[in-house]
């Protein structure tokens, strides 16, 4: 996962990309993200569940909190460029 939304920050931060599906594909992103945040967080821990409607427990993968760091550092990267 975490590579897909590595190259889909990319892709979403294209000059080229009509304002349509740049506008469509930040929502969608911005929901998982909001998503994981909310639902998917333990903050305490700061532990991510690999499916993100449920809080983790005290313990996670590293894969899933990897994915998880991702998806939250393109999600403030996206909010940096304005989108």
């Amino acid at each position: 996962v975490g590579v897909f939304i590595r190259y889909f920050t990319q892709l979403i931060l294209l000059p080229d990309l009509d304002t349509a599906t740049k506008k469509r594909y930040v929502l969608f992103f911005k929901h998982n993200a909001e998503t994981l945040w909310r639902m998917g967080t333990n903050k305490q821990l700061i532990l991510y569940d690999t499916y993100w409607k449920t809080k983790p427990g005290s313990t996670s993968e590293l894969t899933t909190q990897t994915s998880g760091a991702t998806l939250i550092e393109a999600a403030a990267l996206l909010n940096k460029e304005g989108l």
